[in-house]
């Protein structure tokens, strides 16, 4: 059985979660982490890796050991560690971005990466790793992506290949963080809301029981399709609900963007664009999209 010799630059909660697996399924893994440079530092690194059959190394060991490299660190630092691993990375290698980056900066470190000969693998951690441990989904990209998620799927990760072109896995985490990072933002707000009002909890139980109770993409579809023919009457009442949260001493965030974004697509002619519910959400998103950015 042949064993691939993996690298983690960076050893949070990604990379501990995913050696530990990578380990079980007959794999050899380093890890470097910037941590380990104090003796407190390396203290923590080593009670993450305790029993897991991770070899702590320095980031040249870890680099030159590995024929996998995965980049697991804070999203400020991708840029720099990449400049740090490429003094190491040769033509053979392959340095896997499991950063959370834009697209553009994707494509910026790919060619960091790629000046040393190295290939570059783009990888966008779409599950939460805490939550759903090493079967996360993960789309992947690059010319070499297919036969990387492939392998790391062998190891007992949930890889999916996205295409060739770097920048793309990034680009769909990126926009799908508009509605998951936004939807929590949403519901923090609704319960500071709920506890100001003292029906925190009677809230709670309502949008659990509505979103368990019906089908998510009936119910999304349905608020697009609405959305041209209820946008007068819903930008009213959230008028109406700002004043709420105002009269409850709540600095709303979310609501007023809400209220603003009504407003907008009420000032784009959406109402008297459409007379009835459209049959598809395509045409609400292209009326607004020419409308607001004027795009054909």
């Amino acid at each position: 059985m042949v064993s691939h010799r993996i690298g983690f630059i960076g050893l949070g909660e990604v990379a501990t979660v995913l050696s530990r697996e990578l380990v079980k399924n007959g794999a050899e893994v380093r890890a470097f982490d910037v941590l380990s440079a104090t003796p407190e530092g390396r203290s923590i690194i080593k009670e993450r890796i305790r029993n897991t059959g991770v070899k702590l190394c320095s980031i040249e060991n870890t680099v030159r050991a590995s024929q996998y490299i995965l980049s697991t660190v804070p999203t400020q630092e991708a840029r720099q560690v990449a400049k740090m691993a490429s003094a190491y990375l040769k033509k053979g290698k392959l340095y896997i971005d499991m950063n959370s980056t834009s697209p553009a900066e994707k494509v910026e470190i790919g060619e960091i990466i790629e000046a040393s000969g190295c290939e570059y693998i783009e990888a966008a951690i779409l599950g939460a790793i805490g939550a759903e441990g090493p079967r996360a989904r993960v789309l992947v990209t690059g010319l070499r992506g297919n036969e990387v998620a492939e392998l790391f799927n062998s190891l007992g990760l949930n890889w999916e290949w996205y295409g060739e072109n770097i920048g793309k896995a990034s680009m769909f985490k990126m926009l799908r963080s508009v509605f998951s990072k936004g939807l929590e933002c949403i519901i923090v707000e609704l319960l500071l809301a709920g506890m100001r009002g003292g029906i925190e909890e009677d809230l709670w139980q309502e949008v659990c029981r509505f979103m368990n109770q019906n089908p998510f993409d009936i119910v999304a579809d349905n608020w697009v399709l609405s959305h041209a023919t209820a946008c007068k009457r819903r930008y009213h009442e959230m008028v109406q609900v700002n004043e709420t949260l105002r009269d409850l001493g709540i600095h709303s965030v979310m609501s007023r963007a809400t209220e603003s974004f009504f407003k907008r697509s009420l000032e784009a002619g959406i109402v008297e664009a459409f007379e009835k519910k459209p049959d598809s959400r395509k045409r609400v998103i292209e009326y607004l999209d020419k409308q607001i950015f004027g795009q054909s």
